[in-house]
């Protein structure tokens, strides 16, 4: 009997001492794409930054653009985690004179003498457009560069990155950040991150100084309208021609002279009449300012066609009527296509989270789960035509087989969860209606799922599981936050649009937080839901408040390839 005991003893050991190597390398190999996916998510996070950055600046008032973009570089400390930033913008014809825009957590900026000749290392770097990286001071400064070393050391920087950078015709500019409280490391894909936005921050001060000098000067309107890379025409309320830019001749291959007196849209696009959804259009209409994003496929210099960012503001005479207008078109097709690739990259995103949790899934279930299964049985059958085992060694067998049990029955819960079987044999509403009954009775809540107009239709794979991950998180959100008892899915088909909503009688929240630093830990879940949403192209609102409950509607464009 010992010796059977001893042999299944080591069996057990050594099937425990397998599994646990396994669940080490799947463990491993998780951790690996999960720092993949980190990667993957930083780019998103320091485009998304970008992305809003630019927006803010570009839309903002000259007089406000300073304070916007100190604001700017408050968000690139934070996100950077350091102590301090600073952009500093030099016009040729004027050194001596620079902006200086600085923000600081602790220790103080940079100074603008710092590419004067009291400091000749850095000079000649920055003259010939490199990148001042150092991760650790003193260390990283070579012995030439003594007036360097001795003056971060008197202002106790431990870390600094200085970028230049071009910014227009005649202007540079440096964007620098630094830390005084530890060191740090400057990849080289930061640092062409940061160039970049050093140099929209500083095209958008050179705009602002354009704007000024417009405002200080008539006599210099037209040099300056001519060197704007926008496309700008002084039209009639006949749309006919007054008076064009350089770059709206040189888009249509004639001179400013010839353009006079043609109808605009004849000369930009080759038609008869105006563009559906022209702006001039409605200007004329609403005596307001009208701005129209459009698409020209037809331009087939452009890969996909030209996207053009238009805005018409109308102009009125000394009798107050509006008979004059000015186009601006701005070529938005670069921008298109990056946002097209950010979208793009998002879904990509989303697919190989999939292709990873299906692969865990597939694992936990196939090896892990089956694993435990040999063993509980094992375990079970561990006595069979024993005659002499004492109970308390029995009650001890059975107690390790139940655990296997509770064990196998979480396994499978965790690959259901990173995979939900049926989607393709089942379709989603049913999988979603079997969800909401399983999730009711494992969290206590009552949920009522329902469906109208779904039923029988059928889309791609990504429509399907994010509408699913949608779901699930709202009902993870419910169980976690919310306090609720009820909650209720409905999910309708009314093209061409498909409607979620997500409601439940909890204690809610309040939309706008009085501390918004402290939302992000319990609001990740709406975040992923929104991400979602972006992916499908869809929008979402929440209605919300303490003790009223919670709804979310989301409406998505319906799936071109649906046949429901």
């Amino acid at each position: 009997m010992k010796g059977t005991y001893g042999e299944l003893k080591m069996t057990v050991d050594e099937r425990t001492f397998e599994l646990i190597n396994k669940n080490t390398l799947l463990e491993a190999q998780i951790r690996e794409r999960k720092q993949i996916q980190e990667l993957l998510d930083e780019r998103l996070r320091f485009e998304t930054i970008l992305s809003n950055l630019s927006a803010a600046v570009i839309s903002v008032s000259a007089g406000g653009l300073e304070r916007e973009i100190d604001s700017a570089i408050g968000t690139l400390i934070a996100y950077l985690e350091a102590d301090w930033g600073s952009l500093i913008l030099f016009d040729n014809h004027s050194p001596m004179e620079p902006v200086i825009i600085s923000s600081a957590v602790c220790g103080k900026p940079l100074p603008s003498d710092i590419v004067g000749e009291k400091y000749p290392w850095f000079r000649e770097k920055i003259k010939r457009g490199e990148a001042i990286i150092l991760g650790k001071i003193p260390d990283d400064l070579v012995p030439e560069a003594g007036n360097e070393r001795d003056f971060l050391l008197h202002e106790g920087y431990k870390s600094i990155l200085i970028i230049p950078f071009r910014a227009g015709i005649g202007n540079w500019g440096l964007i620098a950040f630094g830390s005084i409280q530890a060191e740090r490391k400057w990849s080289i894909e930061l640092v062409r991150r940061l160039k970049l936005a050093g140099e929209i921050l500083a095209n958008a001060n050179v705009r602002k100084q354009a704007e000024e000098t417009l405002r200080m000067s008539e006599s210099q309107k037209e040099m300056i309208l001519n060197a704007s890379v926008d496309r700008i025409r002084y039209v009639d309320k006949d749309m006919r021609i007054i008076w064009t830019n350089k770059a709206s001749a040189l888009r249509a291959g004639l001179s400013a002279e010839e353009l006079v007196g043609r109808h605009c849209y004849e000369v930009n696009h080759g038609t008869q009449t105006p563009c559906a959804g022209c702006p001039t259009l409605r200007s004329m209409k609403t005596g307001q300012v009208e701005r129209q994003i459009m698409h020209y496929p037809q331009v087939l210099s452009a890969e996909g066609g030209e996207y053009g960012d238009n805005y018409c503001v109308p102009l009125r005479n000394e009798k107050g009527e509006i008979d004059r207008f000015v186009q601006v078109y701005r070529d938005i097709t670069y921008q298109k296509h990056a946002e097209e690739k950010i979208y793009n990259l998002g879904q990509e995103l989303i697919r190989a989270q999939e292709r990873e949790r299906q692969m865990i899934s597939r694992e936990l279930h196939d090896t892990v789960a089956q694993d435990l299964c040999s063993l509980k049985v094992a375990c079970e059958t561990l006595f069979d035509h024993q005659v002499h085992v004492s109970e308390g060694l029995k009650g001890k067998v059975l107690e390790i087989a139940n655990n296997l049990q509770r064990t196998i029955q979480a396994v499978r819960d965790l690959s259901y969860d990173l995979r939900p079987s049926g989607l393709e044999e089942l379709g989603l509403v049913e999988v979603l209606s079997r969800y909401c009954e399983e999730f009711g009775e494992k969290s206590k809540i009552s949920v009522e799922f329902h469906s109208v107009g779904v039923e029988s239709a059928k889309w791609d794979f990504d429509t399907d599981i994010n509408v699913y991950r949608i779901i699930q998180e709202g009902l993870n959100n419910i169980l976690k936050h919310s306090r609720a008892t009820k909650a209720k899915i409905s999910f309708v088909g009314a093209f061409p649009c498909l409607i979620l909503r997500i409601e439940d009688n909890g204690r809610g929240f309040e939309l706008q937080p009085k501390y918004p630093a402290q939302e992000n830990p319990k609001r990740m879940g709406l975040q992923s839901i929104r991400e979602r949403v972006s992916l499908l192209k869809g929008e979402m609102s929440i209605h919300t408040g303490p003790d009223q409950g919670t709804k979310i509607f989301i409406k998505i464009p319906y799936p071109e390839n649906g046949n429901g």
